[in-house]
């Protein structure tokens, strides 16, 4: 089978799948409409598919006028306009069995239009949760005329917009839950645990206000009146002047701290085939970020066999199974944050138990199987040849 897949740029939440359908037999294209500053093509390298001239221009004039907006140069991931004759020749030439259109955009819908046109069977995925308050499925008629032209059938890896477990919540229409899933990288087996005697704790996001690395370095500095022997190491992207702004601030705040200048250390850009060894000289991975829509790394870690925190506005939080895998603290609560980290820091035996059982957890639940066997099953049911 071919499978195309159409997304903003190459994350790596999408490498193990790609590596997946090629180790099945599988030919793969992943279009992008960018290129990351710190993305490992190594499993494919993606076909970028430009922007049409005239939305260029507009892009171009867009960012120039809101150049003090953190986010302008996220216009084009709603507005963007992909060169038809460029799409029409990559699908003439690859011609897929399946497309994956990403989110739901004006460029996905253009691209859905030619998609239609050839009889190409096509799903779209975006990370809006599977389930979602009452409320929330009476959307407006703009929200209405656009999923009446895009593909029917929708796949999201993210259960619930929060983490509660016993709210009651209403599955959205024609939508399937379709798993993150990562490669098991290192087993409890093969990884060194507390080495010089320190419980290590990492964090990793790029240098942004709602990354919470300040919240961060509050709850830590509380931990470490508890746990003086723990340290934090914070990996984040640094890409634009924004971040440069934020990460002085997070430098600021570590200097102002004796204990955190002594046990906090700071890496940026770390290229994508270094992570890896990171997360395995790591004993607990925390993500304080606040507005996840769906967070990958917190995979990243279980696949070595680290046990993964997060907050409950974090889309992945149902990856986490609090107390077995790791655990999850309230949103933007500090003290929240405080009592978590304790908990799961507090002994060591146990900590090192729910680095395996989350190792486990990845190999059990969120390995190419589970994908391919979840996107086979909803081609049965909506009968998609």
């Amino acid at each position: 089978m071919r499978i195309m897949y159409l997304a903003p740029r190459f994350h790596t939440n999408q490498a193990a799948v790609i590596k997946g359908w090629h180790e099945h037999g599988d030919e793969t294209m992943f279009v992008v409409r960018r290129m990351g500053k710190l993305e490992d093509h190594s499993v494919e390298k993606p076909v970028l598919l430009p922007y049409s001239r005239l939305f260029q221009i507009s892009y171009s004039i867009y960012t120039a006028l809101h150049r003090d907006n953190e986010y302008a140069h996220d216009f084009d991931l709603i507005y963007g306009i992909p060169s038809k004759t460029k799409f029409k020749k990559l699908v003439h030439e690859f011609k897929p069995d399946l497309v994956i259109l990403r989110e739901k955009s004006l460029y996905s819908l253009i691209c859905y239009r030619i998609l239609r046109k050839y009889r190409i069977c096509t799903i779209i995925y975006n990370q809006s949760p599977l389930y979602v308050d009452d409320k929330e499925l009476h959307r407006n008629w703009i929200h209405r005329l656009v999923d009446s032209n895009l593909p029917k059938c929708r796949i999201t890896p993210v259960l619930r917009k929060e983490y509660s477990p016993g709210s009651n919540l209403i599955k959205t229409e024609n939508s399937y839950f379709v798993p993150f899933i990562a490669e098991p990288i290192c087993s409890p087996e093969k990884k060194h645990w507390f080495l010089n005697g320190k419980i290590r704790i990492l964090e990793v996001g790029k240098f942004e206000k709602r990354k919470n690395h300040l919240l961060m370095l509050n709850a830590f500095e509380k931990l470490l009146r508890e746990i003086p022997d723990a340290t934090l190491l914070i990996v984040g992207e640094v890409s634009n002047n924004f971040h440069e702004e934020y990460l002085k601030q997070v430098l600021e705040r570590i200097n102002k701290s004796k204990c955190l200048k002594n046990n906090v250390t700071i890496k940026t850009n770390v290229p994508h085939n270094e992570m890896n060894a990171i997360y395995q000289s790591s004993d607990l991975y925390v993500l304080p970020s606040t507005g996840e829509p769906a967070a990958y790394s917190i995979l990243e870690a279980m696949a070595n066999s680290v046990a993964a925190v997060c907050s409950t506005g974090n889309g992945t939080a149902s990856y986490i199974e609090p107390g077995i895998t790791g655990n999850i603290f309230e949103d933007n609560d500090e003290n929240s944050l405080v009592t978590i980290m304790y908990e799961c820091v507090q002994n060591r035996e146990k900590l090192i138990e729910l680095g395996k059982n989350a190792y486990t957890s990845i190999c059990n639940n969120y390995v190419f199987n589970n994908y391919y066997c979840a996107l086979n099953k909803i081609k049965e049911v909506n009968s998609i040849k």
